[in-house]
């Protein structure tokens, strides 16, 4: 749904899954009786249906339209983050249809159990993602270019209002003078972000103390 500015599937952070089948596209409806024939054709029990965003939601109206099983749905986020009344609006014409919803934190059950009293809701915390061995120290910041003298701090990821990353330069401008630390900032920004951080990190408050990596980060490189 989004490849990120580098292009294409991040093969790193969304590995196939052996047995699937890549039969839909979301946002061509064209595709959809597609998908739609290969859903009923496996004779399932239950269909689980993923939701984060708006994005999904015209696939999974048009598949409940169809005699199928009943549908669980799998709840990232019950909106899109910085969402409005559309994107609401979309999230409820999915999931108040699910004979039942499961999400990873019971904050978001408890969320759902409000907004769609009646439907059953369960959750379960991410297990633990596996670790490999880390990287030497020193190394690791001789690739990226960070010193070796100096405390650093790194947020990694999409950079989106809500996340918060302008709180973060505003906390390191607030330092005093002498402080050693240092400010990594890698990520691929959404709309103007990118340019509002680049503006932001120009002051004189923030010299020397914030190093933006502004690009689409693969799963490797995060490693």
């Amino acid at each position: 749904l989004y490849p990120g500015g580098g292009g294409g599937r991040d093969a790193g952070a969304c590995p196939e899954i052996e047995g699937a089948r890549q039969v839909l596209d979301t946002l061509n409806p064209s595709a959809w009786p597609m998908g739609r024939r290969a859903a009923l054709a496996a004779d399932a029990d239950i269909w689980l249906a993923p939701y984060w965003t708006w994005a999904w939601a015209g696939w999974w109206r048009f598949l409940r339209a169809a005699d199928g099983p009943p549908v669980v749905g799998i709840v990232h986020n019950p909106v899109d983050h910085d969402s409005g009344f559309l994107s609401r609006a979309a999230a409820a014409t999915v999931l108040s249809r699910c004979r039942g919803l499961f999400t990873h934190a019971h904050a978001l059950e408890r969320l759902l159990e409000v907004d769609y009293p009646g439907v059953p809701v369960a959750s379960h915390p991410l297990p633990a993602t596996s670790v490999e061995e880390r990287p030497d120290r020193d190394a690791a910041r001789r690739a990226v270019g960070l010193p070796l003298n100096r405390r650093v701090a790194v947020f990694a990821g999409l950079i989106r209002p809500y996340k918060g990353v302008d709180l973060l330069l505003e906390a390191m401008a607030s330092l005093p003078a002498e402080s050693d630390w240092l400010l990594l900032v890698a990520g691929e920004p959404w709309g103007e972000e990118g340019a509002r951080l680049e503006r932001r990190t120009m002051a004189a408050d923030l010299q020397d103390r914030v190093n933006l990596d502004l690009r689409w980060l693969e799963e490797e490189a995060l490693g």
